[in-house]
């Protein structure tokens, strides 16, 4: 199983997140072909082979959630763009994951410097507007990954969006916001 696991890693169908601060347990393995999963959520289910299923598709909430899943997959496939538009290019730091039984964080970056980004990604159609949800969200991450970790590290809050937060009274607690175009920065 190690072995084949390994092979569709190098052939880029799987991803291997290790989780903060562990070298081999709890790994992660995330199929991340685009292709794949597109086909098997969208074209395997069309047994009938309509030719107007996608555009039928288009304004259901399967598909927002396939677009808010395939987002965050693309900007885990563009870890260097985030940290280009983070100004961190240069600072040795190690990308994670990282869930406990309150919170889960799909894109930890680990910073030499002391500081630790957790991204959060959100797709929407246009500036992304941050609720009191989000806030809360955000920052039970946050706390959960300190108490967890007990770490010394700053923990910096990340927005990575696919055209940029709409200042409000709930984005003030975000440090950093990067969008789709900086995810092609580089």
């Amino acid at each position: 199983m190690s072995r084949y696991l390994k092979v569709l890693e190098q052939c880029g169908f799987i991803r291997r997140f290790s989780e903060l601060w562990k070298r081999t347990k709890g790994a992660v393995f995330q199929l991340i072909d685009n292709f794949t999963l597109f086909y098997f959520r969208f074209m395997e289910p069309n047994a009938t082979n309509d030719r107007h299923y996608w555009s039928a598709m288009f304004d259901t909430r399967t598909h927002s959630t396939w677009a808010g899943l395939a987002f965050e997959r693309l900007c885990l496939q563009h870890i260097d763009g985030i940290r280009h538009a983070l100004g961190i290019s240069g600072v040795l730091a190690n990308v994670h994951s990282w869930r406990n039984a309150n919170a889960q964080i799909d894109l930890l970056i680990d910073r030499r410097d002391g500081i630790i980004n957790i991204c959060e990604m959100k797709y929407w159609a246009g500036q992304y507007v941050m609720t009191a949800a989000d806030d809360a969200s955000l920052a039970n991450k946050k706390a959960e990954l300190k108490a967890s970790a007990k770490t010394r590290k700053a923990v910096h809050l990340t927005m990575v969006t696919s055209f940029g937060v709409k200042p409000n009274a709930y984005s003030h607690n975000v440090q950093s916001f990067v969008t789709l175009d900086d995810l092609f920065s580089v």
